[in-house]
């Protein structure tokens, strides 16, 4: 599987792509949501995990391009934050993730 991981903490990328790789995924990362958004459209993914608060664009602004701009091409998004109200979440889902887990 080809994994996309986004997040402006250098630590938190370097830990989930950790993880993805062990886990015997292709992995690549993107600092922010505009270079995760340039990504996605360079080359295909088959796993996008977002941070929600990142410059530039976040990451439900990332789950609404994708979903809005990519929607021939499926695309499991998750957003990882450390907003873990349930209206966050919810927000999350109406964005378009296929998941929202709370760091």
């Amino acid at each position: 599987m080809r994994v996309l991981v986004v997040d402006d903490d250098a630590v938190s990328r370097l830990s989930v792509e950790a993880m993805v790789r062990t886990l015997g995924h292709d992995c690549r990362s993107a600092p922010d949501g505009r270079a995760a958004w340039d990504a996605l459209q360079a080359e295909p993914f088959d796993v996008l995990i977002t941070d929600r608060q990142m410059p530039y664009l976040d990451g439900l602004e990332l789950c609404r391009l994708v979903r809005g701009q990519l929607a021939t091409r499926h695309l499991y998004v998750v957003v990882v934050t450390g907003l873990g109200s349930t209206d966050q979440a919810r927000e999350g889902m109406v964005a378009g993730a296929d998941d929202y887990l709370t760091k």
